[in-house]
């Protein structure tokens, strides 16, 4: 065993600058995330460095991910490291790293750590999980469906999905939607994930388009263009609204930089990257989010917004819904902002609609008389509420006139700050003229 262990040791003391850098976004012991933007920066440069670098000597970038015995109980160990291309040394290297590490950050255990190192470990990495990383622009992506929750993406995505010429891809292993969020939680994406992307299979997820598609009898032409969703709440983290991430400070909570951390990350390797974003009514979308959200109380009341309190989830269901500040935040975040050629808009209303489906098919440079032709049957709008209850009539109510009028003055600029960029990037004409008109509304009944 130790000449092995010498020259496995000999191999690697010129790459040790190359081994240990954290992969994940990093989190406290509670799960919750933590750090600073800065420091999210730093670890990522560093990641993405030490990547190349270990390609550049002719090894694989991997994550080494094991749980281990320790004076304080098991200690679960996430890092990054540059082993052999073969798979057996590489577990060999991984394993010795790993014993070394540890014995020099914590000496008392050396006995915990001989007796879980076994030759059998150091000979096939027994008891080590490796995932060998990549990047973003290795993957394979043409198209993103970009948004906040309960807003039309699932229906947009899925409805786009039947489309012969487009795939949508899912990672998860029980939704299609969010795809990147339960992906991607690595500075650097999984290899799994570019060999999914890459991939001709068919998603056999319930409700996923693939299986519509052979239900409709779709033929897959090719090439295919390859989408999928990163849906989440791109709130803007600061007050003064010019949804720059630059002006992200290092005293937000980290969670809400999360997924303008992740976008910025793939936009910067995917350039070319097409945009859909589905955009809501901004009244409709705080009583829908405020539903999902507070399930047991889903109402906010006047008295609630009264309080000026940004940490409250009332005004937090206002924010998620100031979506013209979402996308002014994903337009700085891509390196030549956002133009005509790379963002489309629709309304939540469009999402299943033939017309406005063939607008974005010819957006991403498919064929769009697929869905004209389509039955309009097929189309699907998802996750719709019942009896109308996220519907602005349901504000209706007597005791609800002063949340009403509240609601009026909350969201007043967003509807004409959302037509603006409706003005601009409307895949349908006169998108933005219809989401002023949705600014003039009047209880049934009304005089």
């Amino acid at each position: 065993m130790a000449p092995i262990l010498d020259v496995i040791m000999a191999t690697l003391e010129p790459l040790k600058h190359l081994q240990w850098a954290a992969i994940g976004f990093p989190k406290d012991f509670d799960g919750h995330y933590t750090g600073s933007l800065s420091e999210w920066r730093f670890m990522e440069e560093t990641v993405r460095e030490r990547f190349h670098q270990c390609r550049q000597n002719g090894r694989l970038y991997y994550e080494l991910a094991s749980v281990l015995p320790g004076p304080a109980g098991p200690r679960s160990v996430a890092t990054t490291v540059c082993l052999s291309r073969r798979l057996l040394l590489a577990r060999a290297e991984a394993a010795l790293l790993l014993g070394l590490m540890l014995a020099q950050n914590a000496p008392e255990a050396e006995a915990d750590l001989a007796a879980s190192l076994t030759p059998a470990m150091l000979s096939n990495g027994s008891g080590l999980v490796l995932t060998r990383l990549t990047t973003f622009k290795a993957l394979r992506l043409d198209w993103l469906v970009l948004g906040a929750a309960k807003c039309g993406t699932t229906s947009l995505q899925y409805n786009l999905g039947l489309h012969p010429q487009l795939r949508l891809k899912s990672t998860h292993n029980a939704t299609f939607s969010h795809a990147f969020l339960y992906s991607s939680s690595r500075f650097l994406p999984a290899l799994h994930l570019e060999r999914e992307f890459a991939s001709q299979r068919p998603c056999e997820l319930r409700g996923h388009p693939d299986r519509r598609k052979r239900h409709l009898g779709v033929p897959t032409v090719k090439p295919e263009l390859v989408g999928c969703s990163l849906v989440a709440d791109l709130t803007p983290v600061y007050q003064d609204g010019t949804g720059d991430l630059s002006n992200l400070s290092d005293s937000q909570v980290p969670s809400r930089f999360l997924f303008p951390f992740l976008l910025s990350a793939l936009l910067r390797d995917k350039p070319q990257l097409k945009l859909l974003y589905a955009v809501r009514d901004p009244i409709e979308c705080f009583l829908s989010v405020s539903s999902w959200r507070q399930a047991a109380t889903p109402w906010c009341f006047e008295e609630d917004l009264r309080n000026l309190n940004a940490s409250s989830q009332c005004w937090q269901n206002v924010g998620h819904c100031r979506l013209s500040q979402a996308l002014d935040l994903a337009c700085s975040l891509a390196p030549k902002g956002c133009t005509r050629q790379n963002l489309g808009l629709l309304l939540v209303s469009q999402t299943a609609e033939p017309e406005a489906l063939a607008a974005a098919a010819s957006f991403l440079g498919v064929e769009p008389s697929f869905f004209t032709s389509l039955d309009h049957m097929e189309l699907r709008r998802m996750n719709r509420a019942e009896g109308g209850r996220h519907e602005k009539q349901a504000l209706c109510r007597p005791q609800l006139a002063a949340l009403r009028g509240m609601l009026r003055g909350i969201f007043r600029a967003e509807y004409g700050a959302l037509a603006a960029r409706l003005t601009t990037f409307e895949l349908v004409p006169g998108s933005a003229q219809e989401l002023l008109e949705m600014e003039d509304w009047a209880c049934l009944g009304d005089g």
